[in-house]
């Protein structure tokens, strides 16, 4: 994401200058800071989102390797 927040990039300079006729320099680049913290925290919880599901579904075939309890029947007298 950064590799485009280059000075040659033509989109970032567009939205350079429409930053900076509101904000002033110093603004704009504090405001395309944040775009892209945001952003990057967006792709971060994604990517984290998708290492959890594929880590339950890997956990999904240690279900059938439990055997079932059996139980006894002093145990379901108490019950």
């Amino acid at each position: 994401m950064v590799g485009h927040l280059t000075p040659y990039d033509p989109a970032f300079q567009e939205r350079l200058r429409q930053l900076e006729s509101m904000l002033g320099q110093q603004g704009a680049y504090a405001a395309i800071y944040n775009i892209l913290l945001r952003q990057a925290t967006l792709m971060a919880f994604i990517r984290n989102f998708w290492i959890l599901t594929i880590a339950c579904l890997l956990c999904i075939p240690l279900v059938f390797l439990f055997s079932k309890v059996k139980q006894s029947k002093a145990a379901a007298a108490v019950h």
